[in-house]
């Protein structure tokens, strides 16, 4: 294969932006076309970005203690500023938590953006989320845990108002923006008062935070979405159904189907029913005629897409680009009072996969990570495509494009030069929140829409990973008559 300059790959996601062209990032996980014959499922090297360099912030100077001090590994062309730093204080007049995560993206008033930030504290972190207006879930005896602040920043990258949004959680990790612009934290714990007294709750839950209340949210657990350690949900606009991932070993990915068809904040905590996606075993792999890898968990038996790096019988590469048929099984304990979700998925065929994390939707459908999946255990990435009855039409899935940075990642990228994130800011940013932006890369938007499909990948790594995570807009679905029977379809686009 012929390699790409950087110049090459930078026209194409700004045509991609527009609707244009297939971006880059599409051609590496289009990998089956580029294939040679024989159906090989190995990669292909892309030139990325380049080298990798400590760069000191633009505002530098404003920073205080941080002055000339380097928070960011960056390519070059790329620079950045930092907007919000632990410890500083907020408008609401606490200090700005630590532990940054997981982050959504909204449009404010007058041009202005409005970002919601996890902050994954434990119990007694010393920079906690304690929300001023006692409005905290859990007030673990006044030791404070995690939650949510919210920023309000102008289109000069600065922060006008900020203030906790949500306060009394633990861990929370990664979650998801909504349509009807809210965001929704999820915890990645399973504390009970029984596994830790200084909790009064049981913890486990994800919770809805509206992206422009202006103060901390009365917490409310969504409890019908299922109890377990979660990572992130991503919403397919055209169903209003949720998706979720679930960061464990040995974890299933989830549906949850609302009772009323969420339009606006609160919907969805009049519940709904919660189900677990099964990909159905005897298919063979369309290059080697391999059947799928199975295991025999909690009693049942299901499909393993972990990969020999997770333990797993056989390898999901020959599957690469193949749609493979899924069907959903209902849970019925949702709120169980142990770790036990996912097993009651499992012995009703649930696939496994190795640490579900970020989730985020595009065009046709709903893309999520698992961190440590794949046969050398570095990651995977999948999608979902959706399929439904009550429509009479299949959407078929559009070229599938995912980041390369086996991180949580943001569902939209809204307000690029704001939002944008890199692998690279992951180690040394979880305490300061930065603006990115590059003088040769324009921004490539990424515009949401609906989905329900799985998807495994290809193992060897690219010579050097784009480190920004970005998504554009590739080629549009065409709708067909749906086949007899249909349910979803699933496939895997990329492996590290």
């Amino acid at each position: 294969m012929s390699k790409m300059s950087r110049r090459q790959f930078v026209s194409l996601v700004s045509a991609a932006a527009a609707g244009t062209a297939l971006s880059p990032l599409g051609l590496l996980h289009s990998r089956r076309a580029l294939a040679a014959p024989g159906c090989s499922p190995a990669s292909f090297l892309v030139p990325g970005f380049g080298a990798l360099v400590e760069k000191i912030p633009v505002n530098s100077l404003e920073l205080g203690d941080l002055i000339n001090m380097p928070l960011l590994r960056l390519p070059q062309g790329f620079s950045y500023s930092a907007i919000s730093i632990k410890g500083s204080q907020m408008n609401d007049g606490t200090l700005v938590p630590e532990k940054h995560d997981g982050m959504g993206c909204f449009q404010g008033r007058a041009g202005s953006y409005v970002l919601v930030r996890n902050h994954e504290c434990s119990i007694g972190s010393s920079l906690k989320c304690v929300a001023p207006n006692g409005q905290n879930y859990d007030d673990f005896g006044g030791l404070g845990g995690g939650g949510t602040s919210t920023l309000i920043v102008d289109r000069q990258g600065r922060v006008v108002q900020d203030y906790v949004s949500l306060g009394g959680t633990i861990r929370n990790c990664a979650g998801g923006e909504t349509p009807w612009g809210s965001w929704i934290s999820c915890e990645e714990n399973m504390t009970t008062p029984d596994t830790d007294g200084r909790a009064t709750r049981k913890h486990g839950y994800n919770f809805e935070v509206p992206s422009m209340l202006g103060e901390a949210v009365e917490p409310v657990p969504l409890v019908a979405m299922g109890r377990m350690n979660h990572e992130a949900i991503a919403v397919d606009p055209q169903t209003g159904f949720v998706y979720e991932t679930e960061d464990r070993g040995d974890s299933a990915f989830y549906r949850f189907v609302p009772h009323k068809r969420p339009n606006g904040f609160g919907d969805l905590q009049q519940g709904g029913d919660l189900y677990a996606m099964v990909i159905e075993p005897d298919q063979a792999s369309d290059c080697n005629g391999d059947l799928l890898p199975l295991n025999n968990l909690s009693n049942g038996s299901q499909v393993d897409t972990r990969g020999y790096g997770g333990g797993a019988a056989g390898s999901m590469l020959p599957f690469l680009g193949q749609e493979l048929k899924v069907r959903w099984v209902r849970l019925d304990d949702v709120d169980p009072a142990g770790d036990t979700l996912r097993h009651e998925a499992q012995f009703k065929g649930a696939a496994l996969f190795y640490r579900g994390e970020g989730a985020w939707t595009h065009q046709n459908s709903i893309y999520f990570v698992a961190s440590n999946a794949g046969d050398e255990g570095e990651g995977r990435s999948g999608a979902t495509t959706r399929a439904t009855r009550r429509s009479g039409w299949w959407s078929s899935p559009p070229t599938k494009t995912c980041s390369t940075a086996p991180t949580t990642l943001p569902s939209r990228a809204t307000a690029p030069s704001i939002c944008a994130r890199t692998a690279a800011a992951v180690s040394r940013a979880r305490h300061a929140t930065a603006s990115i932006s590059s003088a040769s890369m324009p921004a490539a938007a990424c515009s949401s829409s609906p989905t329900t499909t799985w998807i495994p990948a290809s193992s060897a790594a690219p010579a050097s990973r784009p480190t920004a995570s970005s998504c554009s807009s590739t080629a549009r679905a065409r709708a067909s008559p749906m086949p007899s029977g249909a349910t979803t379809a699933a496939r895997s686009i990329c492996e590290w």
